[in-house]
């Protein structure tokens, strides 16, 4: 009697392969333009209130040191900014990297993924749609933090007229 081995084919993840390859473009693009975004320069918002400072003579009035209270908030501010944007940065790293594995693990129709987990169509689904939700978490807080930073940009190009007019007012004194 001739028993016949049962052998299981790989199961088809043909369109989760699309599907991450697809993820990874656009996870890819929103990381380069958030590693481009243009952001204020803490730079010039110190040497606009140093030269303040260091030139104005006399009593300030309350609205001006008011004014450029506020003005130095967005130093703080952009710092969080910079700190968001770094850890933004680093966690796309990370799931660019995992999508690309999970994709890599499912082309090659592999058994375990990368921390040897069986690829099982269970585990895969899973795993796909974690991959999925990250991604598309990711996506909101970049969205997110590029808002917060064009609202900054709003807010230091509604203070400039005032500061560029104090910062051509007050003469340079010599030292």
């Amino acid at each position: 009697m001739t028993g016949l081995a049962s052998c299981t084919q790989p199961a088809d993840y043909s369109s989760e392969i699309r599907v991450l390859d697809s993820l990874h473009q656009v996870v890819k693009a929103e990381y380069e333009d958030l590693d481009h975004f243009p952001r204020p320069e803490n730079d010039t918002i110190q040497a606009h209130l140093k030269y303040v400072m260091d030139n104005f003579v006399g009593q300030m009035k309350a609205d001006m040191a008011l004014k450029l209270s506020e003005y130095s908030l967005n130093r703080q501010i952009n710092e969080q900014l910079r700190i968001q944007r770094d850890t933004l940065l680093k966690q796309g790293d990370v799931i660019t990297s995992r999508c690309m594995m999970l994709k890599q693990a499912l082309t090659e129709k592999a058994t375990h993924d990368a921390d040897h987990n069986e690829l099982n169509p269970e585990y895969t689904g899973n795993a796909f749609a974690n991959e999925k939700k990250l991604a598309g978490d990711w996506i909101g807080k970049s969205k997110n933090w590029k808002n917060a930073v064009n609202d900054l940009h709003n807010k230091i190009d509604k203070q400039m007229p005032v500061i560029q007019h104090w910062l051509d007012s007050i003469p340079q004194r010599t030292k």
